[in-house]
């Protein structure tokens, strides 16, 4: 009888341990955007790896954006990625609060960073699909840390455009296609 009830605890814990293994932390990109309306508007925490800059036209100078890579502590695995704004004027204290990369580290350190979810308008891009057209790129979510985003959405002054080769590109409320030049083959010396 006392072996059993000393074994109670043990069994409560490892039923307790199985339940909540596979939740995945709310301090993530997958868990905040697989309930992107849920959180919109709202103040959100990520557990943060590293950052990536991004390659796309940002048509607001006074922000940068940079992919956060996040870190699922509770399963020790990777959390996905979500676009951060933030001020242009702070991207190098930026990148080294949250580095580059996760320097060979299998379980990382991270960073909490906190900021406001958000989508923004998409701009126009390469679609995916084998025909490759580029069309309009739809609604991206993303944290704003800055506290200006929404001001300039509003405006309709903020949206991303994808850096594609061969887009048409925006101007104002029209579209007007670039051409591309044809690079000229240069002989060999």
């Amino acid at each position: 009888m006392k072996r059993s009830l000393l074994l109670l605890p043990l069994l409560l814990f490892g039923v307790s341990a199985t339940l909540t293994a596979g939740t995945p932390s709310k301090k993530t990109a997958k868990y905040i955007l697989s309930l992107p309306s849920q959180y919109e508007g709202k103040e959100v925490q990520l557990d943060v790896a590293m950052v990536k800059p991004i390659h796309r036209k940002i048509r607001v100078s006074e922000l940068a954006f940079f992919h956060a890579m996040t870190y699922d502590k509770a399963n020790k695995s990777p959390g996905g990625e979500i676009l951060v704004a933030i001020l242009a004027s702070d991207a190098e204290k930026f990148v080294k609060k949250y580095g580059l990369d996760r320097e060979g580290k299998k379980n990382p350190d991270t960073t909490l960073l906190k900021g406001t979810f958000m989508t923004m308008p998409g701009g126009l891009g390469k679609r995916g699909g084998p025909d490759g057209r580029c069309g309009p790129l739809g609604r991206i979510w993303f944290v704003d840390t800055t506290g200006k985003a929404a001001e300039l959405i509003k405006a309709n002054k903020l949206s991303m455009d994808d850096d594609a080769p061969n887009c048409p590109q925006t101007e104002g409320n029209s579209t007007t296609a670039t051409p591309t030049p044809t690079p000229t083959p240069t002989p060999a010396q």
